[in-house]
């Protein structure tokens, strides 16, 4: 409906009084209204979600049913705390291993702390 009434030329508040007469209290917000307003001038011609960066959704994969299976197999006691460990930190570890080229297995606790140097605490507030 939103969509509908900025194709149409009408104003923001002018939506939000159809709005609101069409579905009294259970309608959206005014500032719901303006933001989708604001999302149709910038030339968002859609009404789904858009893509985001990060984890995709959806995880289960080939890659792990065949993990979960492998491990069933191996320990058919292992807990879901065990499975869920594997799964997490396995493709955290080979994403690690594939970006910076490393060959060899390594644990980030190793990671030496942030030292600051002298030089660089002078702006600092004591």
């Amino acid at each position: 409906m939103i969509f509908y009434d900025f194709k149409c030329h009408l104003k923001p508040d002018a939506s939000y009084d159809r709005i609101q007469m069409a579905f009294m209290d259970e309608g959206h917000s005014k500032a719901t209204v303006y933001r989708w307003y604001n999302e149709f001038k910038r030339g968002r011609l859609t009404l789904g979600d858009e893509e985001r960066s990060g984890r995709p959704l959806m995880v289960v994969t080939e890659e792990n049913v065949l993990a979960v299976k492998n491990l069933i197999q191996d320990n058919r006691r292992v807990t879901y705390q065990e499975i869920t460990a594997d799964l997490i930190r396995k493709p955290s570890q080979d994403s690690i291993r594939a970006s910076t080229g490393a060959e060899d297995s390594f644990t980030l606790d190793a990671a030496q702390p942030h030292r600051s140097s002298e030089a660089g605490k002078g702006g600092m507030v004591p």
